[in-house]
């Protein structure tokens, strides 16, 4: 575990709020391409980006999204509760207000391609998106 901590890997923090924001800030600036990097080279993205994905990977696509961006009112506000400064809560808020309803763009696509609005309704998000919305808590 130990080397897992050195590599930038995991926190051994009892308590996440420990963690002081700064070093947040550069583990996660340090992070991020990697991790975009090794998304979205799967076959997935690259056919999507080629415009070799069918209509149905776009539809299942598009409700996905529908559903992480509907959860925007999870998470976002805990951003603007724990900015450190008003010019960091400035910019959550400017954030929040930009994608609180961004959902309804995703919603509106499904339903052009002849999705019903009840049917969206019912459906649910998948465990991965469930997921990446309890962490960006």
């Amino acid at each position: 575990m130990n080397d897992l901590e050195q590599g930038g890997f995991v926190w051994t923090l009892s308590d996440y709020s420990n963690i002081p924001t700064p070093v947040f800030q550069r583990e996660f600036k340090r992070w991020l391409p990697v991790w975009v990097n090794q998304m979205y080279d799967q076959p997935f993205w690259r056919d999507l980006y080629d415009g070799m994905s069918g209509p149905q990977t776009l539809i299942g696509w598009a409700i996905e999204n529908m559903h992480y961006t509907r959860t925007v009112m999870a998470h976002m506000p805990y951003a603007v509760a724990h900015a450190e400064s008003s010019e960091y809560e400035a910019i959550q808020l400017r954030h929040l207000s930009e994608e609180w309803d961004h959902y309804r763009m995703f919603m509106d696509g499904c339903i052009a391609t002849g999705q019903s609005p009840d049917a969206l309704s019912r459906t649910r998000p998948l465990v991965t998106s469930t997921a990446v919305t309890h962490f960006m808590r």
